[in-house]
């Protein structure tokens, strides 16, 4: 049965904030605590995907320029080495470092409320909202363990996986 997009948004997401409301509300709430754009970097892990770019813009209207952490699927492979990096660009001048992180997977919902799904500007035809992340859980085998040294070479980390690592994921 397809809902229509309201109706959806609600079953699946209740409580759902648009983009620019929740992205304002983190300056509100986190205010109170010292955090400001003259004292705080905003590091922000989302898809490369063009869909995502609105929420970055907001990210940066509340905060000022951010850090990019952003990897297909807005997952995080930076490492500790991207961290501190991050951390080097945090603005200093009047007291301590503050740091705002924003990771977020973009999952697509139409207007027909079918999830994953999205129209995109200029293509006739739905699309995946993130191939990324369809793949990756299209790889999942039945035992939700994922080996993440597969691929071509660990040269290649986002084409592969990040060494010896294995990402054990559960049902929730």
């Amino acid at each position: 049965m397809t809902m229509n997009f309201e109706t959806a948004l609600a079953a699946h997401f209740p409580g759902a904030q648009s983009e620019s409301s929740y992205i304002k509300r983190t300056g509100e709430v986190l205010k109170p605590y010292g955090f400001q754009p003259s004292n705080t970097i905003a590091c922000v892990g989302v898809c490369r995907d063009e869909l995502t770019r609105t929420l970055v813009e907001d990210i940066q209207k509340t905060w000022g320029e951010a850090f990019n952490f952003s990897s297909l699927a807005g997952m995080l492979f930076l490492g500790k080495t991207g961290f501190l990096a991050a951390h080097q660009h945090a603005p200093n001048g009047d007291g301590p470092e503050r740091y705002a992180y924003f990771a977020f997977p973009h999952i697509g919902l139409d207007s027909q409320g079918t999830l994953g799904v999205c129209y995109r500007t200029g293509r006739k035809e739905p699309s995946h909202a993130c191939g990324a992340l369809l793949a990756f859980q299209q790889e999942l085998p039945s035992n939700n363990e994922l080996d993440l040294f597969h691929g071509p070479t660990p040269q290649f980390p986002r084409m592969s996986t990040l060494g010896d690592l294995r990402l054990l994921l559960f049902p929730c």
